[in-house]
Order: C-alpha cells, then sequence, then structure tokens
C-alpha cells in the first residue's frame, strides 16, 4: 500500500510540475482561425452541458451504485460533491471560456504524424484533444482518459477502421495525417490519483476504482460537449458527445444494448463460413490495392495486433500477440477487445481491472 502511495505521490509531483509548466509557458499557436459558430452563446454554459443524455446516463449509473453497494462515506462524499454540482461549475475550474479567447493561444500543437510520439508527455494524462487541418478549416474534437493512446489510436484506426469516425478517417484518407496536427485543449482531473492524494489512507477496491473511473469520464465528456457546442468542429459526426461514439444502428435504425451486441458478437464467435460466403469475401479483395505501408505491415505481422493489458492497482502487464489470443484469455469477444481499446473503459477480468490498449502502431 505504502508503495503504491509513493509512486502515485512521485506521479502526482511530475503531474503537477508539467500542468504548471503547461497551463503557464508552452505556449505555441492559437485558435485565431477557428470561428466561433455560436458566439451568442454565455461563455460560462452551453446548450448541451445539462440536457445530453449519454453524459446523464454516467451521471444515474454513479447515483445506482453509491447507492446499490456498501461505499465508504469518504469516497461517497467526494463523488457526489464533483457530480452535484452544476457543469458550470467545471467549466469555471477548468477556465475553459480562456481557451476560445482568441487572444489567448493553445497550450500544446504539434504537426502530424510525427506529433503522436511527442504526446508521449500526455501518457496516462485525461483531457481535451483536436485534430486541425493545417489550412485550419477543418478540425475534430474528442476527449479520453489517456491521450497519448489515444490520439495514437486514431492513426493505426484510419487505416483499419474507417468506419469508426468516417468524417474524420475519410478527411485523412483523402489528405493524409501530413495535412493535419493535434492540440490538446486542456487537461482534466485523474480523479483516482487525485482521491488517492486526498484520502492516502483508504483502501480503494476494484469496485471503488470504477467508480473514479466514472467520474474522470463524466466531466471529461461535459469538457468535450462544452467545446463542441461552442466550436461546432467541422469532422464531428455527433454534436452530442458520447461515451462509445457512434450508437450501434442496423438498417431499421434499432439501437442495440450493449448487452444485446455482447451476446451477437460472442456468438458469432467460432462460426463456420460456407463455401459461397468465402467465395464472396475472395472476390470482393481481388483487385484491392494495398499502399506500401500496409504491404510492409502485413509482411511483417505475426498474426495480427497486439495487445496489451495493464492492471490498474500496480500496472502489471500482459501482453497477447493477437486480438483472437486477448479475446480467448479474457472470454469475451474480439469485439470486446476491439472497443476497450479504443474507448479506454476499465475492463474486469478474475476480479481485477485492466485498461486494455494497442501494443504497436
Amino acid at each position: 500500500m505504502f508503495s503504491n502511495f509513493k509512486n502515485l505521490l512521485i506521479n502526482y509531483i511530475i503531474g503537477s510540475l508539467f500542468l504548471y509548466y503547461f497551463y503557464y509557458n508552452y505556449t505555441i499557436i492559437d485558435l485565431n482561425d477557428i470561428i466561433l459558430t455560436s458566439l451568442s452563446l454565455p461563455l460560462f454554459t452551453s446548450p448541451n452541458l445539462s440536457n445530453n443524455p449519454h453524459i446523464n446516463q454516467i451521471k444515474i449509473k454513479i447515483h445506482n451504485s453509491l447507492s446499490n453497494n456498501l461505499i465508504k462515506q469518504e469516497l461517497t462524499n467526494y463523488i457526489l460533491t464533483r457530480i452535484e454540482r452544476d457543469p458550470t461549475e467545471l467549466v469555471k475550474e477548468l477556465n475553459l471560456p480562456s481557451i476560445l479567447n482568441k487572444e489567448k493561444k493553445v497550450n500544446f500543437t504539434a504537426p502530424l504524424p510525427n506529433g503522436f510520439s511527442s504526446l508521449f508527455a500526455f501518457k496516462d494524462l485525461p483531457g481535451i484533444y483536436l485534430f486541425r487541418s493545417k489550412d485550419k478549416l477543418n478540425f475534430y474534437i474528442g476527449s479520453t482518459v489517456n491521450l497519448y493512446i489515444r490520439c495514437k489510436n486514431h492513426y493505426n484506426n484510419s487505416i483499419n477502421d474507417i468506419k469508426k469516425h468516417p468524417k474524420l478517417y475519410n478527411y485523412i484518407a483523402k489528405y493524409k495525417w501530413e495535412s493535419m496536427e493535434v492540440q490538446i485543449l486542456t487537461l482534466n482531473i485523474n480523479h483516482e490519483k487525485q482521491f488517492m492524494l486526498n484520502s492516502p489512507a483508504f483502501n480503494l477496491n476494484d469496485e471503488d476504482l470504477n467508480l473514479l473511473f466514472l467520474l474522470t469520464k463524466y466531466e471529461l465528456l461535459l469538457t468535450e460537449q462544452y467545446f463542441i457546442d461552442h466550436l461546432n468542429p467541422s469532422l464531428n459526426i455527433d454534436f452530442l458527445v458520447n461515451w462509445g461514439g457512434q450508437p450501434n444502428k442496423g438498417p431499421t435504425d434499432y439501437i442495440h444494448s450493449k448487452e444485446q451486441r455482447e451476446i451477437r458478437s460472442i456468438s458469432m464467435r467460432g462460426r463456420k463460413i460456407s463455401e459461397f460466403t468465402k467465395k464472396l469475401h475472395k472476390e470482393n479483395m481481388t483487385n484491392s490495392i494495398f499502399s506500401d505501408k500496409t504491404k510492409a505491415k502485413m509482411q511483417n505481422s505475426a498474426g495480427g495486433v497486439k495487445i496489451l493489458l495493464t492492471q490498474t492497482n500496480n500496472g502489471e502487464q500482459i501482453m497477447y500477440l493477437t486480438k483472437s489470443a486477448a479475446a480467448k484469455a479474457l472470454g469475451c469477444s474480439i469485439r470486446t477487445i476491439t472497443r476497450r481499446c479504443e474507448d479506454g473503459q476499465i475492463y474486469k477480468f478474475n476480479d481485477k481491472l485492466y485498461i486494455l490498449s494497442y501494443r504497436d502502431i
């Protein structure tokens, strides 16, 4: 316990120094060329901060967890103090209107794709990122619990999963990452680390850690919603932010629940494909043209993308050579592995909590 606290304290001190540098010294470029589409909006609020059903679902989930489980009062008070306040209090706490000020410079920016590596300084830090075209006409806003992993995953997904964010990835396919730059608009609180610093004697169990993760995610989505409402990004599809991105709609527009998607995904594992279907797949791939980069990746592949599992409480790591190997070990579907790598949600396995990420991108 003392060792974990010592590590948290060291990380916090380093993070605090970095945050000081981030907010007060590291100013490179500004938002002068991003036109605010909602200039008539009061800067400390936005129309969807309190009305986004996806954000409110997380708040309800936190409330239900607090009421249905025996949680120590100290943790309960900490969480309730954060989620019961008006969303504009978070806006004021992070001083978000100042970022909309044309006279204020943005804290961090870097040209892509080389800029993905420079984001290592933001590893394990939650916050809001922005991809902007160098002609300053098109941009995308997102939130994440790990800025480094999430932004690098965008690079991988733009090649392998273009349907994930079609407007952004189609733009990248046309103009390449070289036409873009990345900005970090603001950093948010990691509530697991913050609570441990406030209450070092508190023994957090897996359920407590998940609640603090939900709280971090809740405030991230509020912050993302604020920027989307005020900046109207051209490469975002949905202007109501959602935990898992695009809802999974079929041709009837029926939205399947998370449980239904999991059951459907698992049921498809190990299925037998008919010769007719195999033939269709073969015909669809005939005459496909792959880039030199894709060809090299296929030649050097050991059978798939490597998946890294990091245990949240002690940093212990397990690596699997493929998604299917990870899915088999965890008893879930390949699709679940992909989603957890993308959204940063914690996965519970054998009563331990893990964060999943791509090992090589």
